[in-house]
């Protein structure tokens, strides 16, 4: 009798703690303030209140993460529509926004989350390109460059602004 009401408590405790802890999440851009380089983002999975599936809110003002290695930063547009992975960081990120700490002690909320844009799930012609070739391809409607161990092919117009130095 004991071990059944200790196991259906520690249930009942696991059931809600996995409620409240939010780790990764795919999300959808509802709109993008690239001045600010946030989003209001609406993430794309559900949880349960009173047994019932919930779809989560809007979350406002995340912060869009762009990749940067040293001083060279990879940026792209943020459009509505766009997917991307949403994480929620482990402490607060009120003042990592606006300053250098993470002193809050709020923990896994959805309100401390950060977007990675860029989030494509799915095969599809260009993921099969690029394993096959062992190759990385940027496209960007018509315009395309898949950089390849021994070379670069490019396809479309190209402009540039600058020296053209030619190595032998």
């Amino acid at each position: 009798m004991i071990q059944d009401l200790t196991k259906a408590l520690l249930a009942e405790v696991e059931k809600n703690r996995a409620n409240k802890v939010h780790t990764a999440v795919p999300g959808r851009v509802v709109e993008y303030d690239a001045q600010k380089g946030t989003a209001t983002i609406q993430p794309l999975a559900s949880t349960y209140f009173n047994a019932r599936g919930v779809q989560y809110p809007l979350l406002y003002d995340v912060p869009i993460i762009f990749p940067r290695f040293g001083q060279i930063g990879l940026f792209g547009p943020v459009e509505s529509n766009d997917e991307v992975l949403l994480i929620f960081t482990e402490r607060g990120l009120g003042e990592w926004k606006y300053g250098d700490s993470f002193s809050e002690a709020r923990t896994f909320s959805l309100q401390d989350a950060i977007a990675i844009p860029g989030f494509l799930y799915g095969a599809g012609n260009k993921s099969e390109q690029a394993q096959n070739n062992k190759s990385i391809i940027i496209k960007n409607g018509s315009v395309e460059v898949e950089i390849k161990a021994d070379k670069i092919n490019i396809k479309g117009d190209i402009v540039i602004d600058g020296t053209v130095t030619y190595v032998e």
